[in-house]
C-alpha cells in the first residue's frame, strides 16, 4: 500500500512510570509497531497495551473502544529501548490511520503483576520526523536522538524519547538537563539549527532556500507508514547476557520489596493526612492553572523535610505571573499594538498552561510583522521595510525569516540606489523616521476626517499628481494604505465621503489635512510595527 498515510500517534503515560512508549506506529500491512523504553530497576517479561482506533480525520471508530494486545515472554532490561514484535491486526481495523496507545498491565521477571491506572497519565502526540529529516538530526547531534524537546502539562518529554516528571531537572534515561533541552532541542530550535549548518555547507539558490525550509521546517501532519519488513532492518534488540537475568531478578526483587517495607513503616510514624492531602492537592491545583487557591493551600502546611511548600509556592507565584502576562498579551494584540504582545508573549515560561499558545501568536504576529514590511517595499519604501525588521529583531532576534528578508532588501537595487554611498542617516532623523512610521501604522485601516477648508484629493501619492477633487472639511475619510515621504508627510491612500455632495472618490491625501490631534492614534498605542 504506497500511500498508506497515517495520523501522529498519541501516547497516554504517567510521567512517573518506568516504562514508557516512545515510539508506536500502524505499518502499511495493517500491523502495530511498539518500541518500549525501561528507565526502572527490574526486567519486563509481559506487557498489556490498550489501542483506540482512528480514522484519516482522526474520528474514532468503533465507539471509542479500547483493543488489548499483550506481548509476552520478552526481556526488557533496565536502561534499555526495547522493540517490540508488531501486532498484526484483524481485516476490520482496515480504515485505522490513526492509534491511541497506552501501556494498561505490565509484570516483571518473577511474577510481580502493576496495572497503571490511566486517570494519573497524561496525552501527546508522538512527532512526525521524516526519514530525510531523521538523518539529517542524529548526524548533526547524536543517534540517539529520536523525537523533540517539549514541555507538556505536568511534565517534559527529552529527545531521547522518555518524558519526566516537571519537576526532575535531569533526564531519567539520558541524563540531559531539563532546561536545556527546552531551550536548545524543540522542534522550532532543531530546524533553525540544521538551516544554519545547511546554509554554510551548501550554495542555495533562492528557490532552493524555499524548498529546503518548507521540508525541513513545516510541522508533518501525517506520513507515509512503513512496513513491518521496513522497520525490522532498523529497529533491532541488543542481545543480552542471559547469565545476568537470575541475578537480576533478585537484584529487582530486593530492590521493589526493601523501599516498600522502609515507606510503610515511615509513613505509619511521620506522615499527617490533612498536611499531606492539602499539599498534594496543591501540586495538583498548579499542574490545572489554579495558582492562588494553591497557594493558599501551602501556606496552611506547616514546612518540614517531606513537605517543602516554599518551591512550590514560588513556583506557584512565577506561574502567575506568567498567566498574566499571556493575558496582558492578549489584550496588546486584541489592541493591534504588537511590540508590547510579542514582548509579553515572550516572557510566558515553558511551564506555563498557555506556552505553546504563547508561540503560536509570537509565530503570527512575526507574520504579521514581516507582511507588513513587505508592504513597505511595494510601495516603494525600502527604508521603512527596513525599519520594521529591525524593531522585530530587537525583540526576535531568532526570527530567521526577518534576517533572511532584510539582508533581501539591503542588497537590493531600489535600497542601494536611494543611498547610493551607504550612508547612515543622523540619529535625529532615524528618529523621525521612527515616528513616522508609528502614525503611518495607526492610520491602517482608520476611519478620519478632513480638518481644513480644503484639501486635495490626488491620483497618486505627491503633489505632482493630478488632482481628483477637493474636499471641503469634515469629509469622511477610510485609510487602506499608507507611504511615508521622507521626514515631511504621510500620504494615504482613501476612500472619500465628500461632506458636501455625498459623492464618494478613491485617492491619497495627506495626513496634514486631517485632525491632528486624532490622526494616527485612535486605534492603538503607539508600536514600533
Amino acid at each position: 500500500m504506497e500511500d498508506f498515510k497515517t495520523l501522529p500517534t498519541v501516547v497516554s503515560t504517567n510521567p512517573n512510570q518506568h516504562l514508557q512508549i516512545i515510539r508506536a506506529e500502524l505499518t502499511n500491512d495493517l500491523s502495530i509497531a511498539f518500541d518500549i523504553l525501561n528507565i526502572g530497576d527490574f526486567v519486563v517479561s509481559d506487557i498489556t497495551f490498550s489501542v483506540k482506533y482512528k480514522d484519516i480525520d482522526g474520528n474514532f471508530l468503533f465507539n471509542s473502544s479500547e483493543f488489548f494486545y499483550t506481548s509476552k515472554a520478552l526481556e526488557i532490561f533496565p536502561e534499555k529501548i526495547y522493540y517490540i514484535e508488531p501486532f498484526k491486526i484483524d481485516p476490520r481495523f482496515a480504515d485505522a490511520r490513526g492509534i491511541e496507545v497506552r501501556i494498561r498491565e505490565v509484570t516483571h521477571i518473577g511474577g510481580k503483576n502493576h496495572i497503571y491506572d490511566a486517570s494519573e497519565e497524561i496525552s501527546y502526540s508522538l512527532a512526525v520526523i521524516p526519514q530525510n529529516k531523521q538523518i539529517k538530526i542524529n548526524n548533526l547531534l547524536g543517534n540517539d536522538i529520536i523525537a523533540y524537546g517539549e514541555n507538556l502539562r505536568v511534565a517534559w518529554k527529552c529527545v531521547c524519547g522518555a518524558v519526566n516528571p516537571s519537576d526532575v531537572q535531569e533526564c531519567r534515561h539520558c541524563h540531559r538537563n531539563k532546561y536545556f533541552v527546552l531551550n536548545n532541542l524543540t522542534e522550532s530550535l532543531v530546524n533553525m539549527k540544521i538551516l544554519n549548518m545547511l546554509s554554510q555547507t551548501i550554495n542555495f539558490s533562492e528557490a532552493g532556500k524555499k524548498a529546503l525550509t518548507e521540508n525541513l521546517t513545516k510541522t508533518h501532519l501525517t506520513k507515509i507508514a512503513p512496513s513491518t519488513d521496513v522497520l525490522a532492518t532498523t529497529r533491532i534488540n541488543e542481545d543480552e547476557d542471559k547469565s545476568k537475568s537470575k541475578n537480576k531478578v533478585l537484584t529487582n526483587t530486593l530492590l521493589v520489596t526493601v523501599p516498600l517495607i522502609i515507606f510503610i513503616l515511615i509513613s505509619h510514624l511521620v506522615m499527617n493526612f490533612n498536611q499531606s492531602n492539602n499539599f498534594y492537592k496543591a501540586k495538583d491545583y498548579i499542574s490545572r492553572g489554579k495558582y492562588q487557591e494553591a497557594i493558599q493551600l501551602l501556606e496552611k502546611i506547616q514546612p518540614s523535610d517531606k513537605f517543602e511548600t516554599q518551591p512550590l509556592i514560588e513556583k506557584a507565584e512565577k506561574l502567575m505571573e506568567s498567566d498574566n502576562l499571556f493575558s496582558r498579551a492578549k489584550t496588546y494584540l486584541d489592541e493591534k499594538n504588537y511590540t508590547a504582545a510579542l514582548i509579553n508573549y515572550k516572557k510566558v515560561l515553558p511551564e506555563d498552561l498557555h506556552y505553546q499558545e504563547a508561540q503560536d501568536k509570537i509565530s503570527e504576529i512575526e507574520e504579521l510583522v514581516i507582511n507588513r514590511a513587505k508592504n513597505r517595499i511595494e510601495n516603494g519604501d525600502p527604508y521603512e521595510a527596513v525599519n520594521i525588521l529591525l524593531s522585530l529583531q530587537e525583540i526576535l532576534p531568532e526570527s530567521a525569516e526577518a534576517a533572511s528578508l532584510l539582508s533581501s532588501i539591503k542588497s537590493s537595487s531600489d535600497y542601494v540606489n536611494q543611498n547610493p554611498y551607504g550612508i547612515e542617516e543622523s540619529p535625529e532623523y532615524k528618529k523621525n523616521r521612527a515616528e513616522m512610521s508609528n502614525i503611518a501604522n495607526n492610520l491602517l485601516h482608520t476611519y478620519q476626517k478632513v480638518q481644513t477648508d480644503k484639501a486635495n484629493l490626488r491620483t497618486s501619492p505627491s503633489i505632482e499628481s493630478e488632482i481628483v477633487t477637493t474636499l471641503p472639511i469634515d469629509s469622511d475619510l477610510y485609510v487602506k494604505n499608507t507611504k511615508i515621504e521622507g521626514i515631511e508627510r504621510i500620504w494615504c491612500e482613501v476612500e472619500a465621503l465628500d461632506s458636501s455632495t455625498g459623492e464618494r472618490y478613491q485617492g491619497w491625501i495627506s495626513n496634514k489635512v486631517m485632525d491632528k490631534d486624532n490622526a494616527g492614534k485612535n486605534t492603538v498605542s503607539v508600536s514600533k510595527f
